[in-house]
């Protein structure tokens, strides 16, 4: 018997922890898609209050790029609570993205790599792995 075989059952226990913690994590997401924990409840209360009016996009996400709230003109990009927001709409809009640097210094960053727009990113007080990544187009006149 070769070494592999005798090391096969440790490998199919190996497999079905890695299973079972798989099947974990798609049952947490089937209770709340966004990933959404009570922890978050609140700000993403104050999220949209504050920025359900603004007139860009914006988001709160986490350090992973994962949208866990969004305002409307958002939702309407297809920025939807549990996607991540490098996925949606082309790959040029997240050149440059400063949300790793954000995390990295713990300061709002801003960029206009984008002529027609500017953006954003800010921490959020008391919630060190969020962040609200705004952009706002230019107007012409």
């Amino acid at each position: 018997m070769g070494k592999e075989s005798r090391n096969v059952p440790q490998r199919i226990n190996e497999m079905e922890d890695i299973l079972d913690q798989a099947m974990q994590k798609m049952d947490a997401l089937e209770e709340n898609p966004a990933g959404e924990s009570a922890e978050y409840a609140e700000v993403i209360g104050m999220f949209h209050r504050m920025w359900d009016g603004f007139p860009g996009l914006a988001r709160l996400i986490d350090r992973n790029h994962h949208v866990i709230a969004a305002n409307p003109v958002a939702l309407e990009k297809g920025f939807a609570p549990g996607c991540v927001c490098a996925k949606v709409g082309a790959p040029e809009i997240h050149r440059q993205c400063k949300l790793t640097r954000l995390f990295q210094t713990g300061e709002a960053q801003t960029d206009n790599v984008i002529e027609d727009r500017i953006r954003g990113w800010m921490p959020v007080e008391g919630y060190p792995d969020l962040s609200v990544h705004f952009a706002v187009m230019i107007p012409e006149e």
